[in-house]
């Protein structure tokens, strides 16, 4: 897939934007739309520096979704990073037993090293979305080099057997303006969380952080985990995923019993009559 053309209707805000990624990808220093452009410039003349808050992530792309104002008793699930075969097996089997769906954010290199994994994701009837092909924080890189990213990891879980994709996030969040006009031309939906276990579980007791977690999710709430503790080719120590995975279990019974459905991304949508894509 290639990125789309911007429609007729785009809005002043989308156009320049727009204006940014087309005059960066062109490789030429000039100033669009008040912002000066040259080489690794575009990325923060795009951007005010790390998004690493939802208000930061709102402001570069206030297309994107972090949870849905809903009065239906639905959550979605979504992981971050894999497939892993240290960590997703026993996530796979968690939801299958409980008969749950998901979202898996794949890494491209990660879903190319495991196909059997990627098979065994779609096979239990969960969605799938693009994680970029190395998890590189894209608020670093040029307007070429996201593009790059996206489209490498596009093409690398449709050669796993994956459908078309149709929804992505940026890794750890980190994304500008440039990142959201790209992930805008291929018709991506891009979904952040509004409730991250890892932020709960990871630096107090398990059970502690559950109990506190489960108190702010609310009907529409986006839930991120993270299934993967490695990129494949990546030189970074490897991330343990343990703590998550004992969480689990008792997060997602204390969610039903609460009354509330988990399911995938593409349900939450539909069930809210949210459109699959922004408009």
């Amino acid at each position: 897939m290639t990125p789309a053309e911007p429609s007729t209707g785009a809005s002043s805000r989308g156009l320049t934007r727009r204006s940014l990624v087309l005059a960066a990808l062109a490789g030429g220093a000039g100033v669009v739309g008040g912002y000066a452009l040259a080489g690794r410039r575009a990325g923060a003349a795009a951007g005010a520096g790390p998004t690493v808050t939802t208000a930061e992530r709102h402001a570069a792309q206030p297309e994107a979704l972090f949870r849905i104002p809903t009065t239906e008793p639905i959550v979605a699930l979504t992981f971050d990073d894999g497939p892993d075969p240290l960590y997703t097996p026993a996530v796979l089997d968690l939801l299958a037993d409980r008969g749950m769906s998901a979202t898996f954010f794949l890494v491209g290199a990660n879903a190319a090293a495991e196909p059997e994994l990627v098979r065994r994701i779609l096979d239990g009837g969960h969605g799938i979305g693009n994680h970029t092909q190395d998890h590189r924080s894209l608020d670093t890189l040029t307007a070429q080099q996201v593009r790059v990213e996206i489209q490498q990891a596009h093409d690398a879980l449709i050669a796993a057997g994956c459908p078309e994709p149709d929804l992505f996030r940026p890794p750890r969040g980190r994304t500008n303006a440039i990142v959201g006009t790209l992930a805008d031309s291929y018709a991506y939906r891009t979904v952040f969380w509004d409730a991250c276990v890892e932020h709960f579980v990871n630096h107090q007791p398990v059970a502690a952080g559950v109990e506190q977690m489960v108190s702010t999710i609310r009907p529409g709430s986006i839930i991120l985990a993270h299934d993967g503790g490695r990129i494949v080719g990546s030189e970074s120590a490897p991330l343990s995923r343990a703590r998550t995975i004992e969480a689990l279990p008792d997060l997602l019974d204390r969610l039903t019993e609460r009354g509330l459905r988990v399911v995938d991304v593409a349900t939450l949508l539909q069930a809210t009559g949210t459109p699959a894509l922004a408009v």
